[in-house]
């Protein structure tokens, strides 16, 4: 859309992002570069109030100036939107995904002590994603949710006489820790980790089971019934 002024710019955007809880993708045309805005959580021009967007990005199919930046993030928006994990206003995880992540966290703690041991993090990471965490990266969670929970989030000892074959397999992750970890994936764009896991566990856009999910359609494997011809005799 070409605007006239600066202002009216600013007037329009904001109606468009309030009209709206999706993502939504807005152009500006200034001569020569496009402002792609995504409305829905952190980088703003200074000269644009709230709402909030995703990302802003100066673009020039001219110069050429980001041109592949603005179809990863607007890829990254439908797929992996912001909007429905995090409040971006208070910087921490909405609601529904806490009651989801939460949900997860029951379900994949196995021996239903509240704790998540290396094992169980082991088996998760197998689910999700298709591979366990090697050793330094189990380190590096630990390290995640330590700083993230200045210590709440962890329970046990990670000392060398408690190491296995998992690395710091001594060390668990409460529920705390848990959420904390998945703040961590969103506040540093990686959004795909944490709704990778959602999307496993059956959950939609809209952080409610899916349908499918909840009322799956079971296929017989046996061949549909055939009368003999004595039968139909």
């Amino acid at each position: 859309m070409r605007l006239t002024t600066r202002k009216r710019n600013e007037q329009r955007l904001c109606r468009l992002c309030r009209s709206t809880k999706k993502s939504r993708f807005v152009f500006f045309l200034p001569p020569r570069f496009f402002h792609f805005v995504l409305t829905t959580p952190s980088r703003l021009p200074p000269s644009l109030p709230p709402p909030p967007s995703q990302t802003c990005v100066e673009c020039s199919a001219f110069l050429p100036l980001n041109i592949s930046e603005v179809f990863f993030f607007a890829q990254n928006a439908v797929l992996h939107p912001t909007a429905p994990l995090y409040d971006t206003r208070l910087h921490t995880l909405k609601p529904l995904c806490v009651s989801a992540l939460s949900r997860i966290f029951r379900l994949i703690d196995t021996d239903k002590d509240g704790l998540l041991s290396a094992e169980e993090l082991n088996d998760f990471q197998r689910l999700v994603y298709g591979a366990p965490l090697q050793a330094r990266e189990l380190e590096g969670v630990w390290e995640v949710v330590e700083m993230m929970t200045s210590g709440a989030g962890l329970e046990g000892e990670g000392g060398e006489e408690v190491q296995g074959q998992h690395g710091g397999a001594g060390r668990e992750v409460n529920e705390e820790g848990w959420l904390a970890l998945h703040t961590y994936f969103v506040q540093k764009g990686r959004l795909e980790t944490t709704w990778k896991a959602l999307r496993c566990f059956g959950y939609g856009e809209d952080l409610s089971l899916r349908e499918e999910f909840l009322y799956p359609r079971f296929v017989s494997s046996l061949p549909p019934f055939l009368p003999s011809p004595a039968f139909s005799r």
